[in-house]
């Protein structure tokens, strides 16, 4: 029996011939466009990361030059009205009135000036290109006695501003003291305080504040704080402060 050109035989498997036109040049541009998007999207995210690093830093470093500027005005200030009170002084005893007026307003100006060094110094020390430690620093903690026999606090975290990166992590800060026996004990501040998360997320600097209680009987002695950072740069820093109220 003679079979007909293309015909199938019963029984037989059949393999069936798919021919398909490859274009290697268009796979390679489409591969390139997707790669080029890719790239363009990173860099989009980068760039916006960045600027915002540079506009932060900009705004710090004009925050620092508006404090010193007001620093070395009110330092030629108290050296005009110390000049002053000594002409006051010279002129007789109604003139010691307005001497002591200018006195008072010179110790105004004196605390002012010793706030601004201080912010200064704050702002030098997130800003120095050349500082032997970078990472994670305890800049300062400070503590105010309320009238109600609570305590604020306000505690400030830094990093020296080097690529502006943000840092995140835990903190811990535990007073440590007396109990009305006379033995060592450590009040852990998350249970003074329940508003303190013992968390922290800044680019530059972040401050810590609230309000504790001490339990009856208890004396404070000092304050230990250990900031701990996370990711690739993981950092711990430790900070002991004396309780001086």
């Amino acid at each position: 029996m003679a079979l007909n050109k293309g015909a199938a035989v019963l029984g037989s498997l059949q393999d069936e011939l798919v021919i398909s036109r490859r274009r290697p040049g268009r796979e390679l541009r489409t591969r390139f466009w997707m790669l080029l998007l890719l790239l363009l999207a990173v860099g989009s995210g980068f760039a916006g990361g960045w600027l915002g690093s540079i506009r932060m830093l900009e705004s710090l470093q004009a925050q620092r030059d508006q404090l010193l500027s007001d620093l070395s005005r009110n330092e030629q200030t108290i050296t005009d009205l110390t000049q002053h009170v000594g002409i006051l002084e010279k002129g007789g005893e109604v003139d010691r009135y307005a001497a002591d007026s200018v006195r008072g307003s010179i110790r105004s100006l004196e605390q002012q000036v010793d706030d601004l060094e201080q912010d200064v110094a704050f702002y030098k020390s997130i800003m120095d290109p050349d500082a032997a430690e970078k990472g994670l620093r305890i800049h300062d903690l400070q503590l105010v006695g309320l009238n109600d026999g609570r305590y604020q606090y306000r505690l400030m975290l830094t990093q020296v501003a080097d690529n502006g990166n943000t840092i995140a992590g835990t903190i811990t800060a535990n007073v440590v003291g007396l109990n009305d026996n006379g033995v060592s004990a450590t009040m852990p501040l998350v249970q003074l305080d329940a508003a303190f998360t013992g968390k922290f997320r800044f680019r530059y600097f972040q401050e810590l504040s609230g309000e504790l209680a001490l339990p009856d009987g208890f004396t404070p002695q000092r304050v230990n704080v250990v900031a701990q950072s996370t990711g690739k740069k993981a950092r711990r820093t430790e900070q002991t402060y004396d309780w001086t109220l």
